[in-house]
Formats: structure tokens, C-alpha cells, sequence
């Protein structure tokens, strides 16, 4: 009788499943976008752009109240806000520890936006 251990030794070539035996005697590799159509890759595209806008967005929208404190303390500019939200510990938007002033002005950018929408 075959184990779950069994499966995880098997190549992943082996493990595929049999649809994908067609795309790779045709000489192509899965996951490429060689095989996808242009519309296909559009949509694709249009879906990843959306996701990493609502992600961003909702990045946005947990640094607002701590970048609104900052500004209620005379902090004004986006050098100051960077430096004090370094100094904070809050991760950058990539989960970096470093801030720059044009991150600063980018979320403000999003707030803005989100505001008015």
C-alpha cells in the first residue's frame, strides 16, 4: 500500500496530472505564459494589478491613523514621517524596517484617493 511519504518522493513529473502531459509533448513548460492566450494573459495581468491595488489600499488604510498622529505632532514633512515611523518599529510596505519619503507620499497618495472614491 502506497504512503503520503511514497507520493512526496516521486518526482513532481510524475506527480502531474495527465492534461499537462499534452502541453509538455508540445514542448512547452507549464506555467509560462508561452502557452496562454493574449487575452488570457490580459486578464491575468488586469487580475494581479487589481490585487496588488486592494492590497495596497488596505496597507494604506492601517498606516493612516499613525501617520495622521505623527502630523498632529507638527511632524510635516515626508522625510520626518519616514524617520518617526522608523522610529515606531511600523514595517514599510514591503515589511522592510526602512522608510523612505516617497513610500510616505505614495500612501498619502492612496489615501487621498480612497478618500474621494
Amino acid at each position: 500500500m502506497a504512503t503520503p511519504q511514497d507520493d512526496q518522493i516521486r518526482p513532481v513529473s510524475e506527480r502531474r496530472e495527465p492534461e499537462s502531459e499534452s502541453v509538455r509533448h508540445q514542448g512547452n513548460s507549464l506555467r509560462t505564459r508561452d502557452n496562454l492566450s493574449v487575452d488570457a494573459r490580459r486578464r491575468c495581468s488586469a487580475a494581479g494589478n487589481a490585487a496588488k491595488a486592494r492590497k495596497a489600499t488596505a496597507f494604506a488604510a492601517s498606516v493612516a491613523p499613525v501617520i495622521d498622529d505623527i502630523r498632529a505632532q507638527g511632524i510635516t514633512s515626508d522625510a520626518a514621517i519616514a524617520r518617526e515611523l522608523e522610529a515606531r518599529g511600523i514595517p514599510s510596505p514591503r515589511g522592510g524596517k526602512c522608510w523612505w519619503p516617497n513610500q510616505v507620499a505614495r500612501i498619502e497618495r492612496l489615501i487621498r484617493a480612497s478618500a474621494v472614491t
